[in-house]
């Protein structure tokens, strides 16, 4: 029987989390806003901070289709975040842990990270219970082995999603604080233990670590082009019915939501504030309670829990909180690691996992004081709970999503650029980052263009906003930015007009661009100026794909391309007039 008790939540949770994904278990890629993936992974830099987690993929990728590797990590998702919590819970709970296992799965903050295609975000957020424990037992008890051990859990989860370095270093600061007020006795050896899993962890990520401290190597780079601007774009969004306190604290708030990118819960289930209270309640109820048992070994974790809790909250609000608005945008200005939150709603997943603690807590104290019969209805409906409050990830997540294959026309495409040996660049249009394609169920994804073909594509790198267009600094890209802009407009990226008539042949050869790819979708009649460029030729048209080549490419193709930045001025035509 007690064999029967450990395998049920292994056994449980595996079947749920089939149950979700078994509408999309067919050959195919799964395509959601930022998942977006082809035939290959490529080993990663070594200086990346995903470098062992994404050799792991692109190892794996050598013998298995990157579609079913996706599959994987999609069930790994559910899978582990209801386990890790099942198991975090304490075992006094019984059944009610069952709440706590889906709850952590199933909620609004996980089903709208899965469709804007953050599945590593969501893999980091759910195995973080199980490391969680891991700190209290190397706290309850320090030594080197258990800070070797928690450092070595802790670079995978960093190598994972890299967000959750200053996410979790946070947590095992406050955690450490709480745990040495109330248990002075121990400070010399969780002090002397914290700096050996410190340096272990330092040791563990040094190929990463050390060039970003310096300021040097791609994390530091790209954080670095980051400015208010994103603060602005990816800022928190408020509920237009209940606003923006609300909207977070019942697991909403991401910035996709005022696109429509995907269905909300909300417009599926209209009691979602009723349900939101009812799991809010409970997690106070549980906390009230936990604080009054003041359990010696618990309370520590109660007390960091809680102060996490708020802390999260109130930096997920962000500049969109008006309190902290100005608070936001000093710390973002002043601390440079923090520019890599300009998203802050992703703490919200720090507020579900404190509700499936405290709300599992509560159902448990809530049960103490009614009849048996009553404390399996309240349990059972606690359970139920999840799925009605966040219904939308069953049915192909409410038929949103399908596995997809990419059209024959861009193989056709792909071999074609692939049977010509040169040196070169082929452009991709509709010049946007995210947009709909027909074959990927009219999903708004990432430009998949870059990923799938083996010739190096020129794709754009922009969002397009108002407060921010890219951060794109390639100088390729800008000069494609600068033509486009000349052609449609008249004017050059700093507002001057231009009346020089584009000749893409020649314009486009000064980038060493031979090749330039046009998909068939929503704003494909404003490239018809393809059609009518000398130099220009269409050699390959289908229902997705337009491949043109660039004859006037072939000029110079007898000499070796030089660097773009050894042009002139006046040989640049898209940077001179841009």
């Amino acid at each position: 029987m007690k064999q029967i008790e450990k395998v049920f939540p292994i056994f449980l949770f595996a079947l749920l989390s089939l149950i979700i994904i078994a509408p999309l278990l067919t050959p195919g890629y799964i395509l959601t806003l930022d998942q977006v993936t082809a035939g290959k992974t490529a080993f990663p830099s070594w200086m990346s901070p995903a470098f062992l987690f994404g050799s792991v993929m692109a190892f794996l990728n050598l013998f298995l289709p990157s579609y079913f590797l996706q599959k994987i990590i999609l069930f790994l998702i559910f899978f582990l975040a209801g386990l890790s919590m099942y198991y975090f819970l304490p075992g006094k709970l019984g059944s009610i842990r069952y709440f706590g296992g889906t709850f952590y799965a199933i909620n609004p903050f996980f089903y709208e990270r899965v469709m804007a295609g953050h599945w590593n975000l969501l893999l980091g957020y759910a195995v973080l219970p199980f490391i969680i424990s891991s700190t209290l037992q190397f706290l309850e008890n320090p030594s080197k082995k258990k800070a070797f051990i928690l450092a070595v859990l802790t670079t995978i989860l960093f190598s994972v999603v890299v967000h959750f370095i200053l996410i979790f270093m946070s947590f095992f600061a406050v955690l450490s604080v709480i745990f040495l007020i109330f248990n002075q006795n121990r400070l010399s050896s969780i002090l002397k233990y914290s700096a050996v899993f410190l340096l272990f962890v330092f040791l563990l990520n040094i190929n990463w670590l050390l060039l970003s401290f310096i300021g040097r190597g791609n994390l530091a780079l790209t954080i670095s082009q980051f400015s208010r601007a994103d603060l602005i774009i990816f800022q928190s969004v408020a509920d237009k019915n209940f606003g923006l306190i609300v909207n977070l604290a019942s697991g909403y708030g991401f910035w996709p939501e005022v696109y429509d990118y995907f269905i909300s819960p909300k417009n599926v289930n209209i009691f979602w504030p009723v349900i939101s209270a009812a799991i809010i309640l409970i997690s106070v109820y549980g906390f009230v309670r936990l604080v009054k048992e003041k359990e010696k070994k618990r309370f520590p974790l109660v007390i960091a829990l809680i102060v996490f809790f708020l802390l999260s909250l109130n930096f997920a609000g962000g500049i969109a909180l008006r309190s902290f608005a100005d608070t936001a945008f000093t710390l973002y200005d002043k601390v440079p690691f923090l520019r890599g939150f300009r998203e802050p709603q992703k703490l919200i997943g720090i507020v579900m996992l404190c509700y499936a603690f405290f709300g599992s807590m509560g159902i448990y104290y809530l049960g103490k004081k009614v009849a048996r019969i009553g404390k399996l209805v309240i349990t059972g409906i606690f359970i139920i709970l999840p799925f009605v409050y966040t219904p939308t990830f069953f049915g192909s997540f409410w038929g949103q999503l399908r596995p997809v294959l990419y059209p024959s026309s861009w193989e056709k495409v792909n071999q074609t650029l692939k049977e010509d040996t040169g040196d070169f660049l082929t452009v991709f249009f509709p010049w946007h980052q995210y947009m709909r394609f027909k074959f990927t169920n009219n999903m708004v994804v990432a430009n998949p263009a870059s990923y799938y073909f083996d010739k190096p594509i020129l794709s754009a790198q922009n969002y397009e906003t108002k407060y921010l267009d890219t951060h794109d600094v390639r100088m390729e890209a800008l000069h494609v930015d600068g033509l486009l802009s000349i052609e449609k407009n008249k004017v050059n990226l700093l507002g001057d007009p231009v009346h020089r008539k584009i000749a893409w042949g020649e314009d486009l050869a000064l980038i060493n661009v031979k090749y330039i790819i046009l998909a068939k979708e929503k704003d494909q009649k404003l490239y018809r100026f393809l059609d009518r460029s000398e130099g220009l030729e269409k050699i390959f048209e289908d229902d997705n794909l337009i491949l043109y080549k660039n004859n006037r490419w072939s000029l110079d193709s007898n000499k070796e391309t030089q660097p773009l930045e050894e042009y002139t001025e006046e040989d640049l035509v898209g940077l001179d007039k841009t």
